[in-house]
């Protein structure tokens, strides 16, 4: 689940880029349409940053869970 969640927020960012009408993935395509480039790049760190801290935030839970049931 740890590795599952961040590639599945990387995934609904890749969908909203291809098909949707709002959303992160569609503001970075936007940006780099428009040739706002230090929007484009807020957008990606923002991006991955928020995988990095869900991933870091399911170590916690993950090992929290592992010492319950050890």
């Amino acid at each position: 689940m740890r590795q599952a969640v961040p590639v599945a927020f990387l995934g609904t960012i890749l969908g909203e880029w291809f098909g949707s009408a709002h959303g992160l993935g569609l503001l970075i395509l936007s940006a780099m349409e428009n040739f706002q480039i230090a929007l484009l790049w807020s957008t990606v760190i923002l991006c991955c940053g928020l995988s990095l801290i869900i991933f870091v935030l399911l170590g916690y839970v993950e090992r929290i869970v592992g010492r319950h049931y050890r």
